[in-house]
């Protein structure tokens, strides 16, 4: 079921930071043309990875699989192990809160499986079956908040016939329909947002929406109510929210800007302008930030980072500084982050 393997590499910085090249994850069996990184352990120090497998694999069988490369606090890889997941695609992913077992959409949202990180026996959770009613991811949608798992879609009845577009708890350990704890109805609050066109939901009743009315972007903030504009300019040009807060990058008269906002306190922070922000992201607990600068005429961009502690002050990622565009995941906790583009893996502590 799992392939193991264990790296011991240098530290390469005064921060905890290792760095796997491509052709040493390729020596351990990974396609790095469809591999990424998905998700952490609540410590930061196990990284959740996915592939689609080359087609030399999927003609025997063998569709995806998960990676689970665990880290050490002395800036070593520990382990690499390899979890076959044979189904057509994985479409979302999300870690249990024991972290002891990946829960993943697949079959467009019609599929919901449990995979043990042990490599143990991978089971259903929700299928389609003909004259039972059930849930569909739609679209397909995990994401962990506190103490549960939060996925969208529309339960239907027997006959097939739908509900309306809501957000859901998914509990990992029951089955079918019982698996599924209707929250709020987003196709209503959508519908009340106009010229909506993206959301990142952080609870059953609570989210950041993002809507575009001529010249103009605005974030909302709904927190179960009717949704409320925070804040707006010309572009709002991504976001990433966490709790009751969002770090976002827009672009105003005066130039790029990247921002955070906590909708509990009213607060709005400014955590940089000028250049090209792009791609935020935010821990799960809402304290640390992460936004890239980029360079566009070079394909190249910074990591940046902001933790609340250290009064929002933007700091440079260790080893992140001019390298080829790529995915990133920051740990729950925000102590930690991994950063792929193709050429590298690097996992690295924030500053």
């Amino acid at each position: 079921m799992g392939l193991v393997a264990s790296l011991m590499l240098p530290v390469l910085s005064q921060s905890i930071g290792v760095r796997l090249t491509a052709s040493q994850l390729r020596e351990k069996g990974i396609n790095t043309h469809t591999f990424r990184p998905v998700s952490f352990t609540s410590d930061g120090l196990t990284l959740i990875a996915q592939e689609k497998t080359p087609p030399s694999e999927r003609i025997k069988g063998k569709l995806n699989r998960l990676w689970k490369i665990t880290y050490g606090v002395e800036g070593a890889v520990r382990s690499m192990e390899s979890i076959e997941v044979n189904v057509p695609s994985i479409e979302a992913l999300a870690l249990t809160p024991d972290d002891k077992t990946a829960v993943i959409a697949t079959l467009t949202g019609a599929t919901f499986m449990r995979v043990p990180l042990d490599g143990g026996p991978i089971t259903p959770i929700m299928e389609h079956k003909r004259g039972q009613p059930g849930f569909r991811g739609n679209p397909s949608y995990l994401r962990p908040i506190t103490g549960d798992i939060l996925t969208m879609g529309y339960f239907y009845d027997r006959d097939d016939f739908s509900g309306d577009n809501l957000l859901a708890t998914l509990n990992p350990g029951a089955t079918g329909q019982d698996a599924f704890t209707p929250g709020g109805d987003i196709q209503k609050v959508e519908k009340d947002v106009p010229g909506f066109y993206a959301s990142n939901y952080t609870g059953p009743r609570s989210g950041y929406l993002a809507a575009r009315q001529g010249t103009r972007s605005q974030l909302y903030w709904w927190d179960g109510q009717t949704p409320r504009v925070v804040d707006e300019g010309d572009k709002l040009s991504s976001f990433w929210a966490a709790q009751d807060r969002v770090c976002y990058t827009i672009h105003r008269t005066t130039g790029s800007h990247a921002m955070f906002y906590d909708a509990a306190r009213g607060q709005q922070v400014e955590l940089g302008k000028g250049g090209s922000f792009a791609y935020p992201f935010l821990s799960d607990d809402g304290r640390t930030a992460v936004v890239c600068q980029l360079d566009m005429a070079q394909a190249k961009m910074d990591v940046l980072c902001a933790k609340e502690s250290d009064s929002w002050k933007l700091k440079p990622v260790p080893n992140l500084q001019k390298v080829k565009m790529g995915a990133i995941r920051v740990s729950p906790n925000g102590r930690f982050m991994a950063f792929y583009n193709g050429d590298f893996l690097q996992f690295v502590e924030l500053p």
